[in-house]
């Protein structure tokens, strides 16, 4: 009898929960479609209401492509209302997600990429890498961004560069990145070339030298 109690009220324990568990659940597997949802009524001027299901969005999208598309959305809403602070911490979000987002002159209206372009210009730098020799693996803050040469649009802000190319030693250094600016970086690898493996190219080419003369 007594577990019988037990079992109903874990029933209706669940039974409350379940109108609000289910339209989180099922607004979490929609936020594609509540983000198309909102751009159609941008795009039929009901910018309130686009901007309710933008948040709604944001509130649930783990998707970080989605949420990025969904600040610039919410940017170009309130750029249409003439919210400018409002457009300016949407579009302010996007960037700092991406900072090599560019926008796409046949999805948004001149004016807005002209915004746009201006908050990236208060965020955003352009690092140029070299190393000599090239083909050298570039980490910034322990992530893997590609191979020099490189040209990278960045954040302003300090990171940890570490170039690894096999054959030299590893060369790390911290930078500085400025905003709305190319900033060079040309290392010469050349110059910590890796001690190992010069010793085991002399010893090979004593023991050959040996060799021969012997011969």
């Amino acid at each position: 009898m007594k577990k019988a109690f037990v079992l109903l009220g874990l029933f209706f324990i669940l039974a409350a929960s379940l109108p609000s568990f289910y339209p989180a659940q099922e607004k979490q597997r929609d936020t594609k479609q509540l983000l198309e949802g909102g751009i159609d009524l941008y795009r039929s001027g009901k910018y309130e209401e686009a901007i309710d299901f933008f948040m709604d969005v944001l509130k649930l999208s783990v998707d970080k492509n989605e949420i990025i598309r969904t600040h610039l959305y919410s940017g170009y809403t309130y750029f249409a209302m003439n919210e400018p602070d409002k457009t300016m911490g949407q579009v302010e979000e996007a960037i700092k997600s991406a900072p090599d987002l560019k926008l796409n002159e046949e999805e948004f209206a001149p004016e807005f990429i002209k915004f746009f372009e201006a908050v990236k210009a208060q965020f955003v730098g352009t690092a140029f890498i070299e190393s000599i020799p090239n083909g050298a693996k570039i980490w910034l803050d322990k992530r893997e961004v590609g191979y020099t040469p490189l040209k990278i649009q960045l954040l302003a802000q300090k990171y940890n560069l570490r170039i690894v190319k096999g054959g030299y030693s590893p060369y790390e250094e911290n930078i500085e990145m400025r905003n709305d600016a190319i900033v060079p970086f040309r290392i010469d690898l050349n110059k910590k070339k890796n001690w190992k493996s010069f010793a085991l190219s002399s010893l090979i080419m004593t023991v050959m030298t040996v060799l021969v003369k012997s011969l």
